[in-house]
């Protein structure tokens, strides 16, 4: 027999037809497949999956730098969110009977995107209770968030406190080491020494500067004035002696009390002036005598003055860079006692502020819910109803398969292929 190409796509359209036909025929046991599945997926979730009801609030969480002050990070009020302090408070609560365990696992704690406020980034910590009576999950979560406050006010309180008294003792350290780098420098053998020098100094310097001007006013002054006046005083002697050497040239021998005998130039004995003159000169020069050994001693001893304060003034330059270094380090002491006395003043400051700073605020309050969430309640019906659906289908396609083949085995073989190819 020769088959035409289009005999096959012929052959599945009728069963299509037949299909479709069965559909048509059997919609209304479909139909109840379809409904008592979607009932019984209904009543299914109701007597077996219990309801959830879910409560969120959003607090906004303060930037505080990378670090955060006093260790308060992102993750720190994270880690106080889900304390056992915070959590111990909400299991007291009835619906939890004490059990930590069952008041931890009704909470969900994470961060929401930021947002900028007052000029600095500000991050929302969602905080979530799931639970199966409305009421409660909202009593839980205020009072969650009431213990979570007091929790995050503690925090800062301990740190804070503890940072003021690590700043307490380093304040009265730094205030010691400065009250003894003072005490240090006011009772230190350089400034007692130095005070010496220094008194020294000025009496050595003194006697320098009077015996200099005295050795420099006979060098310079008395001693060549005396110098002239004996020059002068020889001149005149001089002439005086020409004015008296004819005939009376010759000495007269005078003998002394003691036996001796004094030998007297003529001329003293002849003229007065003379003799004056001659008594003159020895006064000069027994004065310049003097005056030379004035200033020779005087020199030596200058030297010496020379020598002593060159000496004092060396050790007095090292004491004082001693106690400038002393000084230097009361200085520093102080600076370091400043820096501690400002940082405890800052901290008393920041006491006053920080819990306005750090303390998190409520953005999204929690309200009591009244829609369950959570549940897969329309998931489950339509999968329910899907199932059924297949479930009749194919038990439509068996009935109307079985009464074919009962019809056709009573009409006698080929009655069946005959009917589909007649269709």
């Amino acid at each position: 027999m020769h088959h035409h190409p289009n005999q096959a796509p012929s052959y599945g359209a009728a069963d299509l037809r037949w299909a479709v036909g069965v559909v048509v025929k059997r919609w209304r046991m479909i139909a109840v497949f379809i409904i008592f599945g979607a009932l019984l997926a209904m009543a299914a979730n109701y007597l077996f999956l219990t309801p959830k009801y879910r409560v969120e609030q959003g607090l906004a969480i303060p930037y505080l730098g990378e670090a955060g002050e006093f260790g308060l990070t992102y993750d720190t009020y994270i880690m106080l969110a889900l304390s056992n302090t915070v959590m111990q408070e909400v299991a007291a609560l009835p619906q939890f009977q004490g059990s930590l365990l069952l008041a931890r696992g009704v909470f969900a704690v994470g961060y929401q995107d930021s947002y900028i406020e007052e000029s600095r980034p500000t991050r929302i910590l969602l905080a979530t209770v799931t639970m199966d009576d409305p009421e409660a999950a909202y009593n839980t979560a205020v009072k969650w968030r009431e213990s979570f406050f007091t929790e995050v006010e503690s925090y800062i309180t301990r740190q804070l406190e503890r940072r003021l008294q690590v700043a307490v003792d380093v304040l009265e350290q730094r205030r010691r080491e400065y009250e003894e780098t003072r005490e240090r420098l006011a009772k230190s053998e350089q400034q007692i020494e130095l005070a010496m020098v220094e008194k020294n100094l000025e009496l050595l310097l003194g006697e320098y500067d009077r015996l200099s001007t005295r050795v420099t006013d006979l060098v310079e002054v008395i001693m060549p004035a005396e110098k002239a006046r004996a020059k002068a005083i020889e001149e005149t002697l001089a002439g005086e002696s020409m004015l008296l050497s004819e005939g009376l040239a010759g000495s007269i021998q005078i003998p002394t009390m003691t036996g001796a005998v004094a030998v007297l130039d003529q001329l003293s004995l002849v003229n007065p002036v003379y003799l004056s003159l001659k008594e003159e000169l020895a006064r000069v020069q027994a004065s310049l005598a003097g005056y030379e050994q004035t200033v020779s001693s005087g020199q030596k001893r200058l030297a010496a003055l020379k020598t002593e304060i060159d000496r004092l003034q060396e050790r007095a330059i090292q004491l004082r860079k001693e106690y400038d270094q002393l000084r230097e380090q009361v200085e520093l002491a102080r600076g370091v006692y400043l820096e501690a006395k400002r940082e405890y003043d800052r901290l008393l400051v920041k006491k006053e502020n920080l819990q306005v700073e750090t303390q998190p605020k409520m953005v999204n309050p929690p309200m009591v819910p009244e829609t369950t969430t959570g549940s897969f309640l329309v998931f489950i019906v339509v999968f329910a109803a899907f199932l059924a659906m297949v479930m009749g289908l194919a038990l439509a396609f068996a009935i109307e398969a079985w009464r074919s083949q009962g019809m056709g085995q009573g009409a006698g073989p080929g009655t069946t292929a005959g009917s589909r190819a007649g269709a």
